[in-house]
């Protein structure tokens, strides 16, 4: 890992001398990758769409962006794999390190809307973590016929997905200023009931690319 960092670190300040400014870099470093085929998309009217494509050699790859509006939202996608790994850029370059083999575990570093992304991801995964492993338990207790303590598990899966949602629904109130609560709300938009949809919608500061089209999905 060290060896992909300082490598990409190295890259980094080769490309800062030629980098053209209407442009970024999306600079790779994913173990088990060599011969594949990344895609780089950007999204666009909530569909992703291909801007470049590369080979890893070397377990590395350099992808090029034209800037965008800050806000676009971008993935790295691997020809062959389902899912993908959608990131912000701020319109800098970024780097994603990791293995091609595990996607939960890539890091994507170089923007500070992706850092804040991160953090907040990872504590919302803690509850999906709890919450993968209750369901771990309820099919135990469901092969076992124990209805008790399947009823009793399910109470407390409940208000697992509860507190998921709190902690959502807090973070955007509380952030309203920021794009990337707009892009929180607008990906989970379909959740709620209109009345409450406008609720959060009041709490937001400024406008985005998200709040457009939220405000699009409530007309």
């Amino acid at each position: 890992m060290r060896k992909h960092l300082l490598f990409l670190f190295a890259l980094a300040l080769g490309l800062t001398a030629c980098n053209k400014n209407d442009n970024f870099k999306v600079n790779v470093s994913l173990k088990n990758g060599n011969d594949q085929t990344v895609y780089l998309q950007k999204y666009v009217d909530n569909a992703p769409v291909i801007i470049d494509s590369a080979v890893i050699a070397n377990e590395m790859a350099v992808l090029t962006a034209p800037k965008d509006d800050p806000q676009v939202l971008y993935s790295l996608k691997v020809k062959g794999k389902r899912g993908s790994m959608p990131f912000f850029s701020d319109n800098k370059d970024v780097s994603i390190v990791g293995d091609i083999n595990n996607a939960k575990d890539v890091e994507i570093m170089g923007s500070e809307t992706q850092t804040e992304w991160n953090a907040y991801n990872e504590k919302k995964n803690q509850f999906g973590d709890q919450i993968r492993e209750l369901y771990a338990v309820m099919q135990q207790a469901f092969a076992d016929n124990d209805s008790i303590l399947l009823d009793s598990l399910n109470t407390v899966g409940t208000a697992l997905m509860e507190q998921q949602d709190n902690y959502r629904d807090e973070y955007i109130k509380a952030h309203g200023d920021n794009f990337l609560a707009h892009y929180l709300l607008d990906e989970s938009k379909q959740e709620y009931d209109l009345s409450t949809l406008k609720e959060m919608m009041a709490s937001f500061t400024t406008e985005s690319l998200y709040t457009k089209d939220i405000n699009d999905y409530i007309a």
